[in-house]
C-alpha cells in the first residue's frame, strides 16, 4: 500500500472512533447527533479513499463520490446545531444542500461514465471535480459563518473557543484546495494526495475536545502530549534501527535484539516520559508547569498547619503568587451560624465579597458532583439543549459565580458534607484553566479537605471531652444543690406552723415552697438526662399502655374544650421496651399536647405497625411549629414555654434511643403536631434483660 492508502486508512479508523465516542456518550445531545453524522461520513469517505487505492475498481470510486457529496449537508447540519439559536438563511441553505448532494449522488450512481460533450472529460472525473469544489465551497461558507459568530461573541473564552475553530476550518479549507490544485487537469483526475483527508480528521477531533466536552481547545496540553509520545516514540524507533543494524539478515538475532529493545524501552519508559514532561513543560507551558511545582510544594507545607484558618491562610497566600490566579477567596461551614463563612480572600476582588453566601445552588451543586465547577463549562452548557429545570439552574449558579469573581470553584469536601471551596480566578487570561491545572488545583484541596476534616474530629472529641467533663461536675454541683433546698423548705414549712403569722408572710411562705419544689423539679430532670437509662426490658401492650396513661392523667375530666380521640390497633405485636420508662414518655408528650392547647382543642393517641417496629403517637390540633424550632426541641434546656424547663423532650428523646426506637416529628404552622415513638417488636420468648428502671417521674420540659 501507498502513502495514499494508508493516510486514508489510518483516517477512516479515527473517524469511525470519533462516531463511536460520541454514541457512546452518557448523555447524547442534538448537537452530539450531528457530530456523529459528520464524523460519520468523513468515515465513510475515507473508507471508501481506502477501499478504491486497494482496488481501483470503479465502483468503490462511484461509492466515494456518493459519501463526499455526504459531508456538505452534514457539516452545515452540524454548525446549524452548534449556533443552537435557529437562523433561518441556515436552515434554508440546509435544505438547498441535501437536494443537491441527492441529486449530485444520483448522478454519480446511475449516469455512465462516458466522455462529456464539450469538456471532453469523463462523467466521473468531472464529478471528482465537482465533489472537491463542493467541499471548498462548503468550508468556506463555514468559516465565514464562524468568523462572525466570533465577532459578535462578548465573552473572552467563547471567542477564543471560536478563533481556534474558525483557524481550523481554515487549515481544512487551504488542505482542500491544495488536493483540489494537485489534481489534473484542473482538479478533474485523481491523484493520490491524501492531505485533506488528514486535515479533516483532525480537524473533528480538535471539534470533539472543544463542542462536545464543553472544553477550549487545549492546544498547549495537545502539542505537550504529542511532544511527549513523539520523543518517546522516536527514541524507541531510533533503538530499533540501531539494533536492526547490527543484527544483520538473521531472524534469530533481529528477534532476539528486537525483544531486548521492548524490554528495555517498558523498563524506561515512566522514567523517561516523566523525565520529557517535565523538562518540556517547564520550558513552554510555564504557566502550567508552576502550578503544578506549586501543588507539590504546598502539599508539604499544609501538613505542618494546626488549624483551619491557619490552612486556609496558607492556600491563599500561596495561590495567589501564581501568575494564573488574580483573585482567590476561600468559604467554609461556620457551624455557629450555620452558613459558609468568608474565611480567606486576596487579589483584585477581596473587597467585594459577600461575608457569608447561602447553601443553594453552589453548595447544593458542589454537595451532589463533588467536583470542580469552571465557568466556562457551565457557560457552554447554557448554551446547549437543556431542560427547562436544568437551564435554570445553570443561570442560578453563573450568577453565584459572577458574584464570587469566580472563574473555578474548587470544592473541599468531607464524608458527609461539602466544608467549603476555594475559588479562583484570572481576569487577564483569555484562555480557561487546562485540565492539567485543574488536576493540580484538585490535589492541593484533596489535601486540604483531608486536613480539615481532621482538624473537625480533633475539635469534636475536644468537645465531647470537655461536655463530658461538665457533665460529671453539673452532676455533682445538683447533687450539692438538692441538699440544701430540702433544708429550705423544711425550715420554711416549720416557720408556717408559728402562731401569730400574717397573711402576707404566709404567702411569700407559700411562694418560697413552690418554687423550692420546682427548682427541685429542674435538679431531678437534670439528672434523669445525665444519667445512662437503667431499662427492663419486656415484651410491651403500646395499646394498653396508651389506655391506663389516659385513664390516670383524667385529660379532659376538669375541661370539657379538650376531646381526646384514641385509634389503638388491634393485634398489634408487644413492643420490647421498659414499660415505666416508655410510660414516662408518653407521660411527657400527652402533657405538651394539653399545654399547647390552653383554649381547648383535640389530641390523638394512635397506635400502629412499620415493618419491624410498632409505634404508638400523639397528635394534637394545636398552632404547631415552624422549621427552626423543630430542629431545637430535642436540645436540652429549650423550651417555648414561659414556665418551662426543656428538658422533658431530650429526656424522652434519650430513652427512646436508648430502647434503639426513634422519635419522628411532623408539624407545621397552624397544622397541630405530632410525636410517633417507634419501638423494636419483641421477639417470641423474650424475656426480662436489666436491673428495675428507677422510679418514673413526672417530666417537666415541653416544647
Amino acid at each position: 500500500m501507498d502513502f495514499s492508502a494508508h493516510a486514508s486508512l489510518l483516517s477512516c479508523v479515527l473517524s469511525l472512533a470519533l462516531a463511536v465516542a460520541v454514541a457512546t456518550r452518557h448523555r447524547v445531545h442534538l448537537t452530539h447527533r450531528a457530530f456523529f453524522l459528520l464524523v460519520l461520513a468523513i468515515g465513510g469517505w475515507n473508507g471508501a479513499s481506502f477501499a478504491y487505492f486497494l482496488t481501483w475498481r470503479p465502483i468503490p470510486l462511484r461509492i466515494l463520490l456518493v459519501i463526499s457529496f455526504c459531508i456538505p449537508p452534514a457539516a452545515i447540519h452540524f454548525l446549524r446545531r452548534f449556533f443552537y439559536a435557529e437562523l433561518p438563511a441556515l436552515r434554508e441553505l440546509r435544505r438547498f444542500v441535501i437536494w443537491t448532494s441527492i441529486l449530485l449522488g444520483l448522478i454519480a450512481l446511475l449516469v455512465p461514465n462516458r466522455p462529456l460533450p464539450i469538456l471532453g472529460t469523463p462523467v466521473v472525473n468531472f464529478l471528482l471535480a465537482v465533489s472537491s469544489f463542493y467541499l471548498v465551497v462548503t468550508f468556506v461558507y463555514c468559516s465565514y459563518l464562524l468568523h462572525l459568530r466570533q465577532e459578535r461573541e462578548e465573552r473572552t473564552v467563547e471567542k477564543t473557543r471560536l478563533r481556534y475553530l474558525r483557524n481550523g476550518a481554515l487549515g481544512v479549507l487551504a488542505a482542500l484546495v491544495t488536493d483540489m490544485v494537485a489534481s489534473a487537469p484542473w482538479g478533474m483526475g485523481f491523484q493520490e494526495t491524501r492531505i485533506a483527508a488528514i486535515a479533516l480528521t483532525g480537524y473533528a477531533y480538535f471539534v470533539y475536545l472543544s463542542i462536545l466536552d464543553y472544553r477550549l481547545l487545549e492546544l498547549q496540553e495537545i502539542l505537550g502530549k504529542t511532544a511527549i509520545v513523539g520523543a518517546a516514540g522516536g527514541l524507541l524507533a531510533l533503538f530499533y534501527v540501531l539494533l536492526a543494524r547490527l543484527a544483520g539478515d538473521s531472524f534469530g538475532v533481529v528477534y532476539l535484539y528486537a525483544l531486548i529493545a521492548s524490554l528495555v524501552f517498558l523498563l524506561l519508559y515512566d522514567p523517561v516520559r516523566r523525565y520529557l514532561a517535565r523538562n518540556l513543560e517547564r520550558l513552554f507551558f510555564e504557566q502550567t508547569f508552576r502550578v503544578k511545582e506549586l501543588a507539590e510544594v504546598i502539599g508539604h507545607q499544609m501538613l505542618k498547619t494546626r488549624r483551619p484558618e491557619e490552612l486556609v491562610s496558607l492556600l491563599i497566600r500561596e495561590f495567589s503568587r501564581l501568575e494564573r490566579v488574580t483573585s482567590v477567596s476561600a468559604y467554609l461551614w461556620n457551624p455557629w451560624v450555620e452558613k459558609y463563612v468568608l474565611t480567606g480572600a486576596a487579589g483584585t476582588n477581596a473587597g467585594r465579597l459577600s461575608h457569608t453566601i447561602p447553601a443553594e445552588p453552589l453548595i447544593q451543586t458542589l454537595d451532589r458532583t463533588r467536583a470542580p465547577l469552571l465557568r466556562e463549562e457551565l457557560e457552554s452548557r447554557q448554551q446547549g439543549d437543556l431542560s427547562p429545570a436544568s437551564r435554570e439552574e445553570v443561570r442560578a449558579l453563573l450568577e453565584q459565580m459572577e458574584a464570587l469573581h469566580a472563574e473555578l470553584v474548587l470544592p473541599l469536601v468531607g464524608p458527609d458534607r461539602c466544608l467549603g471551596f476555594i475559588a479562583i480566578e484570572d481576569e487577564r487570561a483569555i484562555e480557561t484553566y487546562t485540565d492539567s491545572e485543574i488536576a493540580s488545583f484538585e490535589s492541593v484541596v484533596s489535601t486540604a479537605s483531608v486536613l480539615l476534616e481532621n482538624f473537625r474530629a480533633v475539635e469534636e472529641l475536644a468537645d465531647r471531652e470537655r461536655l463530658a467533663s461538665l457533665g460529671e461536675m453539673a452532676a455533682g454541683l445538683a447533687h450539692e444543690i438538692r441538699n440544701p433546698l430540702g433544708s429550705i423548705k423544711g425550715a420554711v414549712q416549720y416557720l408556717e406552723d408559728e402562731p401569730g403569722l400574717s397573711e402576707k408572710s404566709r404567702e411569700f411562705f407559700g411562694i418560697i415552697v413552690e418554687e423550692t419544689n420546682r427548682l427541685s423539679q429542674v435538679v431531678s430532670d437534670f439528672l434523669d438526662y445525665s444519667r445512662k437509662p437503667v431499662l427492663k426490658i419486656r415484651p410491651l401492650d403500646l395499646g394498653a399502655l396508651a389506655e391506663k396513661t389516659l385513664r390516670q392523667l383524667e385529660l379532659g375530666a376538669g375541661d370539657p374544650r379538650l376531646k381526646i380521640v384514641t385509634l389503638l390497633a388491634a393485634d398489634l405485636p408487644p413492643a420490647q421496651a421498659d414499660p415505666d420508662r416508655i410510660k414516662q414518655v408518653v407521660i411527657n408528650l400527652l402533657q405538651n399536647a394539653v399545654a399547647v392547647l390552653p383554649e381547648g382543642g383535640d389530641i390523638r393517641v394512635s397506635t400502629g405497625q412499620d415493618g419491624d417496629s410498632v409505634w404508638i403517637e400523639v397528635a394534637d390540633s394545636g398552632p404547631g411549629m415552624d422549621k427552626d424550632t423543630m430542629e431545637k426541641i430535642f436540645t436540652p434546656f429549650f423550651t417555648t414555654r414561659e414556665d418551662g424547663v426543656g428538658l422533658g423532650l431530650a429526656i424522652s428523646h434519650r430513652i427512646v434511643e436508648s430502647h434503639g426506637g426513634s422519635i419522628e416529628v411532623r408539624s407545621s404552622r397552624g397544622a397541630g403536631t405530632a410525636f410517633r415513638v417507634k419501638l423494636p417488636i419483641a421477639a417470641p420468648g423474650t424475656k426480662e434483660e436489666a436491673a428495675p428502671a428507677e422510679p418514673v417521674r413526672r417530666a417537666g420540659g415541653v416544647r
